[in-house]
């Protein structure tokens, strides 16, 4: 039994269009992911510092993106942040890959009861999309009663409820 290979030049313009948009993007990330890393180098002034004497400064070879209210540097403030954004996302994957690694070993390792317990609360997780997930809590977090109107929410099917949006 041989097998053939089947060319479809259509499909190979579609990825290579693909692979020339995953470059590009691939590329900006890299930047801003070496940007945070030599934030400290690279950041021209100190993103802090106070300078009322230059505040609301136009761009200039001093400060090539200006001048905030405060007189602190723009593209200093912007590198420094770029560290603050990446930062946050990673300590979010680290504790997620080790707390999940921990329940996967705990549930493969013990199995039982414990591990239908686990593999329950997963699948309950992974049941709710995240969008409703956020909008289930909206009401508990809001401190003013909302008008009775306002709790009709198509997206979660609580339009089909009697007299929720009357």
């Amino acid at each position: 039994m041989t097998m053939t290979l089947v060319r479809r030049p259509g499909l190979a313009r579609v990825r290579t269009k693909h692979a020339l948009l995953y470059v590009i993007s691939a590329g900006f990330v890299g930047l801003v992911v070496l940007v945070a890393l030599l934030a400290p180098w690279i950041a021209p002034h100190d993103p802090n510092a106070v300078e009322l004497g230059d505040a609301l400064a136009p761009p200039s070879g001093d400060h090539l993106l200006g001048v905030d209210s405060a007189g602190r540097d723009t593209l200093s403030r912007i590198v420094e942040g770029a560290r603050t954004s990446l930062l946050g996302p990673l300590g979010v994957v680290v504790f997620s890959t080790v707390l999940g690694a921990a329940v996967g070993v705990a549930a493969g390792r013990r199995g039982g009861w414990l591990d239908s317990v686990l593999s329950r609360g997963s699948e309950l997780a992974l049941a709710f999309p995240r969008c409703c997930s956020p909008m289930s809590r909206r009401p508990r977090l809001t401190s003013p009663p909302r008008p009775k109107w306002s709790r009709c929410s198509p997206i979660c099917g609580n339009a089909s409820v009697r007299g929720c949006c009357s």
